[in-house]
C-alpha cells in the first residue's frame, strides 16, 4: 500500500500566501481609516476657518465701534462743555533738581 504524503515545500509556500493575503486585507483596512481620519480632518479645518472668518468679521465690527467712540472730532462738537486753549501752559521742571539738569 501506498501512502502520499503531501509536499513540506508547498505548505510553506501555502502558509508565505496566506500571510500575504491577510497582509492585504490589514492594509487595505488600515487605508480606509486613514482615509476617514484625512476627510475629518480637513472638516475640522475648514469648519474652524469659517469661525475664524467669523471671529474676524466681529473683531473688524469691534474696532470700527471703538473707534468711532474715540474719534477727536466728535469731541468738539460734544456736549462736554470743553473749550480748547489757544495758549496752553505746561508744567515746568526747576533746574534745581538733579534730574532735571541736561549735561
Amino acid at each position: 500500500m501506498t501512502s502520499i504524503q503531501p509536499n513540506k515545500k508547498r505548505s510553506f509556500l501555502n502558509m508565505i500566501l496566506v500571510g500575504l493575503g491577510i497582509s492585504i486585507v490589514l492594509g487595505s483596512f488600515w487605508l480606509v481609516v486613514i482615509y476617514n481620519n484625512i476627510v475629518d480632518l480637513r472638516h475640522d479645518i475648514s469648519s474652524a476657518k469659517a469661525d475664524f472668518d467669523a471671529l474676524q468679521a466681529q473683531n473688524s465690527e469691534l474696532r470700527s465701534r471703538v473707534f468711532a467712540l474715540l474719534d477727536v472730532s466728535d469731541l468738539k462738537e460734544s456736549s462736554l462743555g470743553l473749550v480748547q486753549d489757544k495758549n496752553p501752559e505746561y508744567l515746568e521742571i526747576n533746574s534745581k533738581w538733579s534730574f532735571a539738569s541736561e549735561r
